[in-house]
Formats: structure tokens, sequence, C-alpha cells
């Protein structure tokens, strides 16, 4: 009977035991359970605070982040299934711009109602390795029979899926998504986003990037989620001072792209909370491809950036830059308005000065020819001082004529000298000659009389007349070979060196007229050679060796005001600086010579040209002015250039005329490659920061994700082509977060 109390009791005993046990565990099931489902990205104040580039942030909750599973859908064709809404939807062609511009195959279809889908296989390989959808809700809306047929595909070949939500006035203030832990809230106005670093697709993008400041629209989206197969990706601040949906759960941060890790359903899927516009979105898009496919859709991350400066002294009046506007990064006004005042009152000046008798001329050409004035003449180039004292020889002979004057006049009578030479070059023209030919001729050097078809300058190491065609020294002959020394301009602190045979007044005539064909040309003074070499040094920063390549018309040479002779001398005082490449010697567009002995001449008189100064000739690059001659071929252009510069690559915006210039193509014609070549949208009509086409916002728009932002990201090789300045080149580095 004891016994039977004692079992009853003790399993009694064992009862309780049991239910409080059961209860313990239900207790702290729920607990576990009601805080699983909090926000992954719940913050916790204790843990301290991280400041970002000014953006304070909290860390994430103290927990093991997951990781996503590198996808690796080698059972599939690298093809891209894309659904848009039309075919002319602004969204789905900006993914279509993108996928094209990196060379990625893809399969446009428009999104039915319904959600059908086409075949996703053939003969047991899956068809497409990558989907994308310019609407999620197409997506999520599907007939269940299609979808999961599509889920099924995507888990079996380990498929990934992107998909954009961009929300409009009819948007509902927040969207459940069917089948998924994820809440939208819709038509938010966000500030200060910064990249996740702990995202593990990012690729091309650098992480932590703040962009500071309101995001463009008021109609963004954002996530909330509480699975811990969400992961943020860019996550941004709340304008509070904007309408906002009253149901949006107040947070510290918001995530308007997120990365689904595959924990839910086995479906790897990245979301944008908005379309293409922003910036950050198009990188991150590329980089959700990269990771998505496993990289085999995926671009490097070196670019080859080649900045052909055409020209480099051509321009209109006022279009030059000075010091301030590169250091500060802005492309404006480029001539301030005391220069400017400086070349009228010069203008002025020069009309109301008396003419030059013939005494007077004879008499400044005497004092030219002075061997000590041709030397301070040879061995600087700065010599302002050397006119000061040519001035002076004039008053000892009776004439009152200011260093201007001297200057300007001896301008014109090398100017006339050379012309008369040019004419004199030409085959089959008259023998022709110009007042005070013999004087100026004993001081420029050359022939005093010379037969038609004969070029009367000597050649490099020459001390006879040349006769055309025939080449010059070959490609590699520098200015050490001609006993030429180099001057550094005076800023950097370097003692100037002789110059035996080029200078501005004392050497070879044939070094022409300066590179702005009229006078209407505005060209660079030497503030602009120095805000050339300072902006090439800050490029450096972010391109490593990044050189400038400048483009030289040699006729062109000092033909400009005293300032813009000063900006010529001090770019060949620093010419090994740069990379050069030739034009024609006159600019001329290579089309309109019919022969190719005229192109050769042309190219000769450019060739030495480069040799008096020490300019390099065996880069093997040249472009054509007006790119004339290139498409269509002009035959002659592609022979001259061969014989005479040993080209073997161009580049050219003409060829072909197929907007966008992503469908450009080069080709190769008779041993030269044709590249194509990107424009920055900078000509010489185009330079002014405040007067750009459109206003200065369009500029910012192509820096900060537009064309120029595109070309540079998208484009493993770039030859992009510039008038005067690079400026946004340098802009558009800073913003993209490429490495």
């Amino acid at each position: 009977m004891n016994l039977i109390v004692k079992l009853r009791r003790s399993f009694r005993t064992l009862v309780i035991l049991l239910t409080t046990f059961c209860l313990v565990s239900i207790v702290i099931s729920a607990y576990y359970l009601y805080t699983g489902y909090k926000q992954e990205m719940t913050l916790v104040e204790a843990t301290g605070e991280a400041e970002c580039e000014g953006l304070k942030l909290l860390p994430y909750r103290s927990m093991e982040l997951k990781t996503a599973k590198l996808m690796d859908p080698s059972n599939t064709d690298p093809i891209v299934l894309l659904f848009v809404e039309s075919q002319y939807s602004q969204l789905g062609q900006d993914i279509i711009a993108i996928l094209e511009s990196s060379r990625f195959q893809y399969h446009m279809v428009i999104a039915p109602g319904k959600g059908d889908i086409p075949p996703l296989t053939d003969s047991g390989k899956g068809k497409y390795m990558l989907v994308i959808y310019e609407n999620i809700l197409k997506y999520v809306s599907m007939d269940s029979w299609n979808r999961e047929l599509l889920e099924k595909y995507c888990v079996e070949y380990s498929v990934s899926i992107i998909g954009f939500h961009k929300a409009n006035e009819n948007s509902s203030p927040s969207i459940k998504l069917k089948g998924f832990p994820l809440d939208l809230y819709n038509n938010v106005a966000l500030k200060d986003c910064f990249v996740n670093s702990q995202s593990p697709l990012l690729h091309i993008t650098k992480a932590p990037r703040v962009e500071k400041g309101p995001l463009p629209g008021e109609d963004w989206t954002v996530f909330l989620f509480n699975h811990s197969t969400y992961q943020p990706v860019l996550l941004t601040e709340l304008q509070t001072s904007r309408s906002f949906p009253p149901s949006l759960p107040k947070a510290p941060l918001y995530a308007t792209v997120i990365q689904d890790l595959g924990l839910h359903d086995g479906i790897q899927r990245v979301l944008f909370g908005n379309n293409l516009t922003f910036w950050l979105h198009k990188l991150i898009f590329l980089d959700a491809v990269s990771f998505l496919t496993g990289k085999k859709l995926t671009l490097s991350l070196d670019r080859y950036i080649l900045v052909d400066i055409d020209d480099i002294f051509v321009g209109k009046e006022g279009t030059r830059m000075n010091v301030q506007d590169v250091k500060h990064g802005k492309l404006q006004v480029t001539m301030q308005s005391s220069s400017a005042e400086v070349t009228m009152m010069e203008s002025q000046n020069r009309k109301r000065a008396p003419a030059w008798t013939e005494r007077e001329v004879q008499d400044l050409i005497a004092v030219w020819g002075e061997e000590s004035v041709l030397s301070e003449l040879r061995s600087s180039f700065r010599n302002a001082k050397t006119f000061v004292k040519i001035s002076q020889g004039m008053k000892d002979r009776g004439h009152n004529r200011d260093p201007k004057q001297c200057r300007m006049k001896l301008k014109e009578l090398r100017q006339a000298s050379q012309k008369t030479r040019e004419a004199n070059g030409r085959s089959g023209s008259e023998p022709q000659t110009c007042r005070f030919y013999d004087e100026l001729h004993a001081i420029l050097g050359g022939s005093a009389s010379r037969q038609p078809g004969t070029v009367s300058h000597p050649g490099p190491g020459d001390s006879t007349p040349r006769t055309h065609p025939r080449l010059p020294p070959g490609p590699g002959r520098r200015r050490r070979d001609l006993g030429l020394g180099r001057k550094k301009n005076a800023m950097y602190g370097e003692s100037p060196k002789k110059i035996e045979e080029s200078s501005e007044w004392g050497g070879n005539p044939d070094m022409g007229k300066r590179f702005g064909l009229t006078a209407a040309s505005g060209l660079p003074n030497s503030m602009e050679g120095q805000a050339l070499l300072e902006t090439q040094n800050l490029l450096r920063t972010q391109v490593a060796n990044f050189t400038f390549n400048l483009g030289f018309s040699g006729k062109f040479y000092h033909t400009g005001t005293e300032e813009e002779d000063e900006g010529d001398d001090l770019l060949l005082g620093s010419v090994d600086e740069f990379w050069w490449f030739p034009h024609m010697w006159s600019h001329m567009q290579p089309h309109l010579f019919h022969n190719e002995s005229s192109l050769v001449e042309q190219m000769i008189l450019n060739k030495d040209f480069a040799l008096e100064h020490g300019i390099p000739t065996d880069m093997g690059y040249a472009v054509a002015p007006h790119h004339s001659g290139v498409y269509p071929v002009h035959v002659q252009l592609y022979e001259a250039w061969k014989k005479v510069w040993g080209i073997k690559v161009t580049s050219t915006e003409e060829y072909p005329h197929l907007k966008p210039a992503r469908y450009r193509r080069g080709f190769i014609h008779n041993g030269i490659m044709v590249l194509p070549r990107q424009t920055c949208g900078l000509f010489t009509h185009t330079i002014f920061y405040k007067e750009y086409p459109g206003g200065p916002q369009e500029l910012d728009k192509s820096i900060r994700g537009g064309e120029l932002f595109l070309t540079i990201l998208l484009n493993p090789v770039c030859t992009l082509f510039a008038i005067l300045c690079c400026v946004p080149l340098l802009s558009v580095l800073e913003v993209n977060g490429t490495e």
C-alpha cells in the first residue's frame, strides 16, 4: 500500500516537473522567435558609434552575418533574360544600354500580364544565366504555375534574379510582396546614402561610399524585412522634412537596395528601390550582375585611358584656362578680364601706332640680326628683356618704338617670309619673294634663291635645301641628336639651357605660326600651360601614369599675343612631360589633297618642326584634322602616314556616324588600326562651364551617372577627345566608385 502511495506521489512530481519544463521551453522559444523576427538592421546603442566621412552610423546588431554563396550557373548559356514593361520603357532602355556596352548577351521579353515565360532549357542545359525584371511586381504577381516553373529553374540551374521597383503617384504607400517576408514603402524622400561594406556582391563599387545630401527625386522605395536572408547593400536616411508613408516604422537607416542571400527559398536576388538614374545604382547593378553570374558576366577593374587634346592651342578668344579653374576642379570662363583688357589694349595700340617706314624696318632687322640679340633669343623662352633691348637699339638709331611694337613687327616679318617659303615649296609654283627677303633670309636661314618644287628650309642636321618628297631622319631621332638643350620654365626653379637652333626668333622659320588657325583663335598662355601640367599631376592621383596626348600643327607656332607665345614656349619647354601626336602641318583636311606627294610634303614639314623642338616622332599614333580621310577611307592619307610617321594606330569619332556610340566598332585599313573615339562633350564651342549646352546641370549630369560617367565605367579602353581641358575626366573619376 505504501509503495503504491509513493509511486503515485512520484508520478505527480514528475508530471509537475515536466509541465514546468515545457512551460519554460515555450517561454524561451517564444522569446527567440520574437527577437528573430525583428529587423536584421536593428541597431544597439551599447556597441557605440562609427563615423564614416562625417555621417554618423550605428553598427549592425552583434551577431554572425550570413554570407551568400557565390553562384555557379555553369550549366547555362551566358545570356540574360530581360523582362521589360514595353519596348520603349526608359528603365528597360537603360538596362539594355549597360548590357550592350558591357558586351553581355541578352534576350528581351515584354512581360505579359499572366507572367508567361519563354522556354528556359534546351537539351538539358539552361538557356539563361540571369533573370532581370524591370518591374519586380510583374514577377511576384505571376500565376502560380509560371512562377513555380521559373523558380524551379532558378534553383536547379543556380540562376538568380534582379528586380526593380519604381514607385509613381499611383503606387500604394506600402506593399507586401507576395511570398516574401518583405515590405515595400513607396514615394519616400531620402538623403545621405552609403554602401554597406559587408555586402558580398561588391566588385566595382567602393565601400563605404558616402553620398551626402538629398537623393534625386521623392519617389524612392525602401525595404523592410524580418528574415535573415536579406542584407542591405545601400543604406540611406529619411528626409523627415518631406512627407512619407504614415505606416513607415521609424528607423535610423533604411535600405533602398537589398540582397537576398537565398536562405528563404534557395534563390538569390538583388532588389532596387528605384531605377538606374542614380549613379550608385549603376555601379551596384553591374556588381550584382557580376556576383549573381559567378563572375561569368563581369567587367575588369582595369581602365586604360588616353586623352587626346586636339589642336592644343586652338580656340576662340577668351577660351583659355587659368590656374584657379584647375585647382578648384571647375570648368569656368577660362580667360580673366584683365587678360582680355591687355589683348584689347594691345590691339588698340597697334591701330594707333604710326606705320613703319622702310628705314625703320631696315634698322629693326639690323638690330634683330645682331649676334648678341640672336643669342639671347635662342637661349631663353622668356625674352621680354630682349625686346626692351631691341627697342633701345631702335631709339639709338633715332626711332621711337616700344618693345611691343618691335615684337609685333618682327612677327609680321617672320610670317611674310614664311608664306613666301611655303609658296615656293609647292610643286609647280612660280618663284615668289617678299620685301626684305634677303635680309630676313640672312637671319632665319635657308637658301636665298630657290627653285619651284623645293623647300628652302634646311632639315635637321642639313645645311642645304631639300627637294620634296624626301623623308626626314628616322622616327627615333630626338632632341639630343640635334644637340639641343631643354629649358624648364622658371616656375620650377630650373635655369634655362641653351637651345641651339629652336628659339622664338633666331631659329628655323618653318616652326611656323602658332596652332591657332586665325587671329580669332584664343590659345593657351603660360598660365594655361601650367594648369595643364597641374591637371595632369592631379589626374595621376586617380590614374597611374596618366599623360595628356597633345596634337600639334607646327605651322601655327608663335602667331598669338606675347602671353600666348609664352604658353607655346612653356609647352615646348616641358615637351617631355606630355605625349605628342601629329596633325597636318597646316591643319588642312587630308581629303582635300588629291595626291600622296602633297600629303607627304605637309607631313614632312610637321615632322621637321617636331624634330627641331624635341617633340617625339616615334609614337606611331596620329589623328587627322577634322577626322578627314579616315572614313570614308582616303587611301593617300594612310600611305603618307606610313611613309612619313610610321603610323600604326589612329582614332576617330566620325566612323561611323552611329548613335548611340556603343554601336561603334573599330577597323583596320592598310595595316593601320582605327579606334572608335569617345567624346566628353567638350568642343571649342562648349568649354565654358556656365554656357554649356543645357546649362551647367547638363554637364554635371554627364559626370554624375550620365554619358561621361558611363564612358569611363563601361569601356575598359577609353580614347577620349577634348579641346584644351579635361577637368570633367577628373570629376568623373572622383565620383566613380571604381578602383
